[in-house]
């Protein structure tokens, strides 16, 4: 009897075994069934990270919120997964290095735009690299680097060309550098004055001033005056006074500045041109409005020689305020701008009026 108990349970053993088994083999199936559906599943949910284009948009969208590191770390990534035939590549890396140097990271910056170069020769962003690549070296305090890069893109030597006036370290600084600084100072103040003169005046009050300049000023005091800003530049550059938040915003407040007016001043040289028939239309419609400028008894309109500077300027302003409300509009739409003018107050100042 009691073999006959034992034989019973090790029966329903054996077939809870085998049920288990049988359970288990369609788990597995159904598990392996199931894998391409939840694969699926997860990349409708978070996006498919290795399409080029879903990583294109990222990238561009990153850059637009200005998070440069990762819109970078993005780029690299479009890189592996499209890649692009090489001209693209390197202007993509290009990219990839603006982003880098954005971010302050200048040595992947500095590696981003040797590795585009040598991707693919792009004559439009020749020069755009060079200068990038001195900025990254400067920041970096390299330069020595800095001094050899400048002498490969421009073919130049030792110095020995121009006599060398003074030496800081391995740096020579000649007379044509001394020369180029006197240049720069000369045409920052016309600069300043030279708004709505015409191309040759320009010229010749530039030419008038260095030589000026030249004459009356001691060639020494400049050398001295290059020596210091050298030195204390490359010290602070060595402090990384850079980094320090509020000289890192007012440079680039002093860097939007300037690329803002050099965009207009190229927008305005490649559209803006006034010849004598405009300028004598606009005198004879406006002379009046020029009446007092000269003194002239009874509130006479001064003839049109005497006022040409005046007319050209007058009318070469008109001009541009167009070329900048063209600009203006094209990049209002380009950039989606929307201008809340109501929470300003404009609309009720208008109704009042």
């Amino acid at each position: 009897m009691s073999d006959d108990l034992k034989l019973s349970l090790n029966t329903v053993k054996k077939e809870k075994k085998d049920r288990t088994a049988l359970i288990i083999a369609l788990l597995v199936l159904l598990v392996a069934l199931a894998a391409p559906n939840i694969s699926h599943y997860f990349r409708s949910i978070g996006g498919n990270s290795g399409d080029p284009v879903v990583l294109e948009r990222v990238a561009l969208k990153l850059e637009k919120q200005e998070l440069y590191s990762a819109a970078a770390e993005t780029w690299i990534e479009y890189i592996k997964a499209a890649t692009p035939h090489e001209q693209e590549r390197a202007r993509i890396l290009y990219r990839i290095g603006r982003m880098r140097e954005q971010s302050g990271d200048y040595e992947s910056a500095l590696a981003a735009y040797y590795r585009s170069e040598q991707t693919a020769a792009l004559p439009e962003l020749e020069q755009e690299i060079a200068m990038a690549a001195e900025r990254c070296l400067t920041r970096l305090a390299r330069f020595a680097a800095l001094r050899s890069e400048i002498a490969v893109r421009t073919s130049i030597g030792d110095a020995a060309e121009s006599e060398v006036l003074a030496e800081i370290g391995t740096h020579k600084i000649t007379r044509d550098m001394l020369i180029a600084m006197i240049e720069a100072e000369v045409d920052a103040q016309v600069a300043q004055s030279a708004a709505g003169m015409p191309a040759d005046q320009v010229k010749a009050q530039r030419e008038k001033l260095f030589e000026e300049v030249m004459k009356e000023t001691d060639l020494g005091q400049w050398l001295e005056r290059l020596v210091a800003e050298e030195i204390l530049f490359r010290y602070a550059m060595e402090e990384e006074l850079y980094r320090d938040p509020g000289i890192a915003e007012m440079s680039r407040r002093i860097e939007r500045k300037l690329l803002t007016t050099q965009l207009l001043a190229r927008e305005y040289a490649g559209s803006v041109t006034v010849d004598e028939d405009e300028m004598r239309a606009w005198y004879r419609a406006n002379g009046a409005k020029l009446a007092g400028s000269s003194g002239l008894e009874g509130g006479a309109v001064p003839p049109f020689d005497e006022v040409k500077d005046q007319v050209y300027a007058a009318v070469r302003l008109e001009k541009e305020m167009q070329v900048q409300a063209a600009l203006f509009e094209k990049l209002t739409d380009r950039y989606d701008v929307v201008i809340h003018s109501s929470k300003l107050g404009v609309k009720q100042k208008d109704q009042q009026k």
